[in-house]
């Protein structure tokens, strides 16, 4: 009886072998499902995240640095979402090196926020100051997490950097007659001026993006109005929050976004 019932679990094992995995959409989502992440169990040296803190803290240092308070709060923020993932997701540190690795994390977010806060007034001055805590913060906070690994970092993350092919679309327009193209990029236009946002239609997957601006108090059309009815490629920042997704569009065919009125 033993063999017979051996022989049943090997056919199941193998029976499930065989089913093909679900596949992963071509991008993420911004209506509907929220875009799918890797899997929890996936581990990378944390090295390799920090490399893309690097990125977004020289980002933030030289806008502050041109007196570019309108370009500090997008890299402010990814700064703090992935001290902040790396954080929650660290695997293989002691105690004390948890503590010190939290509290730093925590430091980033203070100070950061803080940035944020005093670009919307337009106070420079506090922004810098602010930028001397996030170094001294991320110093420490860096020293740490190269120790550790990262499990499941995308998972926890609220924020990704994206490259997605499309059309930048009047959402009014195309989901009441399925207006889009270049035939409908006067109607479309026409409907950005008058206080419409724009989204992006990506062609991979027919999925539609609400667009965001780059900081506060800033129209999310600036810049884009002239590429409505095109198809491009775009490079910019993916939010995602709970079943909710916006793209922020930092990038068109290679050329930074230029935020103008009435453009």
């Amino acid at each position: 009886m033993r063999w017979i019932l051996g022989i049943a679990w090997v056919m199941v094992a193998l029976a499930g072998c065989g089913r093909s995995a679900p596949e992963r959409p071509g991008s993420p989502v911004a209506s509907g499902d929220v875009p799918s992440a890797p899997a929890a169990a996936d581990t990378a040296a944390a090295p390799d995240a920090l490399h893309e803190i690097d990125g977004e803290r020289a980002r933030l240092a030289a806008a502050l640095e041109r007196g570019s308070l309108d370009e500090a709060s997008v890299p402010a923020y990814r700064v703090r979402d992935l001290t902040r993932a790396i954080a929650q997701q660290a695997v293989g540190l002691g105690a004390a090196d948890r503590r010190t690795l939290t509290d730093a994390a925590a430091r980033v977010n203070t100070a950061t926020l803080a940035i944020e806060a005093a670009a919307t007034r337009g106070d420079l001055g506090a922004a810098r100051e602010r930028m001397a805590d996030v170094m001294a913060a991320l110093t420490v906070f860096q020293g740490v997490a190269e120790r550790a690994s990262v499990r499941g970092l995308e998972a926890a993350m609220e924020s990704r950097t994206v490259k997605l092919h499309g059309e930048i679309i009047d959402p009014q327009c195309y989901f009441t007659h399925d207006g889009r193209g270049a035939d409908h990029a006067a109607c479309a236009v026409m409907c950005a001026r008058g206080g419409q946002d724009l989204a992006f239609l990506d062609e991979a997957d027919g999925r539609v993006y609400p667009l965001i601006a780059a900081s506060h108090g800033m129209d999310p059309n600036h810049g884009l109005i002239p590429h409505v009815g095109r198809v491009v490629d775009m490079e910019g920042v993916l939010f995602r929050r709970g079943a909710t997704a916006f793209l922020l569009i930092q990038r068109v065919d290679g050329q930074a976004v230029v935020a103008s009125e009435g453009s």
